[in-house]
């Protein structure tokens, strides 16, 4: 039943399908289909654990929302409700490898009003985007090394931001 499942899942309609899994009690998992450098891939997830992972990430990021104006100490301004929604839009749009990857302790507030989120895979693998108001930038490091810079990427809630988050996927696949 399970392969049947995995072989009916396509990868453009969603970002998650949930299926029951037998011999598992009142378990779902997800199942992400990828497609990268024409090889497809099925990788199987538990949806509470993602779930939690989510939901973490969106505690930390309703946090930054309540800070005031000088919230370091140095006159920085509170970060925007646009910054907020971008960011709650990006986490709702990340595939479960993605996310799964990402700790709550590395999304955080900058002085430039932005937020950052950081996956670091260790070993001087990094991939860190900033979210603004109406754009987006990341790099990534491997070993240390720079590798990839995107600077002031449109990005607004309110638009289809498919090709965008499609960028990020594959940069990050890099390291998943």
């Amino acid at each position: 039943m399970l392969i049947e499942a995995i072989l009916l899942i396509n990868p453009e309609s969603h970002r998650r399908k949930e299926l029951e899994i037998e011999n598992q009690l009142n378990e779902t998992a997800l199942i992400e289909t990828i497609n990268y450098s024409n090889c497809l891939s099925n990788q199987l997830f538990n949806v509470s654990h993602v779930d939690h992972i989510e939901k973490s990430i969106v505690r930390e990021i309703m946090e930054i929302s309540h800070l005031e104006d000088d919230w370091n100490g140095f006159g920085t301004s509170q970060i925007s409700s646009d910054v907020i929604n971008n960011a709650l839009n990006i986490v709702s749009l990340l595939r479960p490898t993605v996310l799964c990857h990402l700790s709550p302790e590395n999304v955080y507030p900058s002085k430039f009003g932005t937020i950052i989120m950081d996956w670091d895979f260790g070993n001087g693998n990094i991939f860190s985007l900033e979210i603004a108001k109406q754009s987006i930038g990341y790099f990534t490091e491997y070993r240390g090394e720079p590798q990839i810079q995107k600077d002031r990427i449109n990005f607004n809630f309110d638009n289809n931001n498919s090709e965008i988050i499609n960028s990020i996927h594959s940069d990050i696949a890099q390291f998943i």
